[in-house]
């Protein structure tokens, strides 16, 4: 994805029976569950440790990676539409950065933080169903005072 290239090169299965959504909204899945996931690592600090660097090359490739995700010009431009599921896995998307801000947005240039502003607010148009998304909100407002105890 940092080079672009994850929709041409990482192929999607989607259930022929079970899924009918939009196959672009799978990689938006792919792409903000791996980072929610990752993003403690990747903000731990730089050092010269063998995995300090495989680290550092990987928060980088990452940063690239945002870049695509939200540059409509982009090939890897993710699914952002009316799908519901862009409602779940935008907010793996957005944990990700929350979890790692100085590691995952504080370097992120000006225009891919406004892309990624804009895009997320445009999903606002879609009301979540009265299901565990509600627990979404509740958990975003928790994380920081998780651990200051």
């Amino acid at each position: 994805m940092a080079r672009g290239a994850l929709k041409r090169e990482f192929g999607m299965e989607l259930s022929p029976v079970r899924d009918g959504r939009d196959r672009n909204v799978g990689y938006l899945e792919c792409f903000g569950r791996l980072m929610s996931g990752c993003a403690p690592w990747l903000a731990l600090p730089d050092d010269a440790s063998a995995e300090g660097r495989v680290r550092k090359h990987l928060r980088e490739l990452a940063l690239q990676s945002f870049v695509h995700a939200v540059d409509r010009k982009s090939p890897d431009y993710l699914a952002w539409g009316d799908d519901f599921q862009a409602v779940v896995d935008s907010a793996y998307f957005t944990r990700a950065l929350m979890r790692a801000p100085r590691a995952l947005w504080d370097p992120l240039d000006r225009t891919t933080k406004e892309r990624i502003i804009a895009r997320i607010k445009e999903l606002r148009r879609i009301l979540p169903l009265y299901t565990n998304w509600l627990l979404f909100e509740a958990g975003a407002t928790a994380y920081p005072l998780i651990g200051t105890a």
